[in-house]
């Protein structure tokens, strides 16, 4: 019988495909097999390793060439999905016997989804490493310090993700009668509803009780990675209902805003800024103006952009966005 570490090594330092999507048969989790010694990158074939050539993301989705090409992307965010899984499993051996079993039946169904991606890509004209592909999954979470670290990023933030990136590709696809892949992005959303609702169980087990989800969710992670990649272009709320998700943490998700990188313009709104360079005293009205006219400098921001005001409540931002209104990042203060 293989070993639960036996089966993660093979999917970490495996040299083909087929090391990859090897699904065990039988796997013993009480054993503990030899430590090995982590690598700094998954072992991949050739053509499949990491590139810093970006090729930018297709958008003519009627041209079957840049569908394939997109399945493309989706197929190599499966196998950093599997690497990640692996990796977790060989560094942290001493997690519960259950949280193992439950990232193994991940792992088999996020093999099935590299699987179909890879077959349709195939279907569509394309070829397994003709897109030079990226290692960012790798490159946020591979120095995890604790199966925590695991949850919050992979789970929390990636996976959950992906509920929305389904249902925004699969429209596209739609959009262009390519019902095939949207059978498949179908199946990957349902998979990722249980996906996320393993992660969200153990997210909360592992953290401080009386602190809020979307709060410990936040302070969790360390720039590039932020909550701001826990959604996609579209949002999907049933999804993140079902699996398990509250009001308040979906909310609060909606309406949070922060660059993932662009250099954001910054709006403030000072009533009192003539006397503050004159040393002056500043006029009671002006200060209660700019606590209460501050956020409508909103007015002049675009996504990624920050405003400097008191944070409105989600309520009024979720009435904002419902009439696509770009929401900034608000910040109280200059510190």
């Amino acid at each position: 019988m293989t070993t639960v570490q036996d089966f993660a090594e093979q999917l970490l330092c495996g040299q083909t495909l087929q090391d990859k999507l090897t699904k065990p048969t039988a796997l013993d989790y009480q054993s503990q097999t030899r430590g090995i010694a982590l690598p700094n990158l998954p072992s991949r074939p050739s053509h499949l390793k990491f590139s810093h050539e970006r090729l930018p993301f297709p958008k003519n989705f009627a041209d079957e060439r840049a569908r394939a090409q997109a399945l493309h992307f989706f197929a190599n965010h499966e196998l950093l999905a599997i690497e990640l899984m692996a990796l977790c499993l060989l560094k942290f051996p001493d997690v519960p016997v259950s949280f193992q079993r439950g990232l193994v039946h991940t792992i088999t169904e996020e093999q099935e989804h590299l699987r179909l991606y890879l077959e349709r890509l195939q279907e569509l004209g394309g070829e397994v490493g003709e897109v030079p592909v990226n290692g960012f999954f790798w490159d946020c979470l591979s120095d995890m310090n604790d199966p925590m670290d695991f949850v919050v990023g992979m789970s929390m933030t990636f996976e959950q993700a992906n509920l929305d990136h389904c249902l925004h590709y699969g429209k596209l696809f739609g959009d262009v009668g390519d019902t095939r892949t949207v059978d498949i992005l179908d199946q990957v959303y349902k998979d990722e509803i249980r996906h996320l609702r393993h992660g969200l169980r153990w997210f909360r087990k592992w953290k401080t009780p009386e602190e809020a989800d979307f709060f410990v969710h936040e302070k969790s992670l360390i720039l590039p990675m932020s909550v701001m990649r826990a959604k996609g272009l579209t949002f999907d709320r049933q999804g993140r209902e079902r699996a398990g998700f509250g009001t308040d943490y979906i909310n609060q998700l909606e309406v949070y805003s922060l660059s993932k990188g662009r250099p954001s313009n910054v709006y403030a709104f000072t009533p009192n800024v003539e006397l503050d360079h004159a040393n002056q005293q500043p006029k009671k009205i002006a200060l209660l103006m700019e606590r209460a006219l501050a956020p409508l400098m909103m007015v002049f921001c675009k996504k990624d952009d920050i405003v400097l005001s008191e944070a409105l409540p989600a309520e009024q931002l979720l009435a904002l966005k419902a009439v696509n209104y770009p929401l900034p990042q608000q910040v109280e203060n200059w510190e």
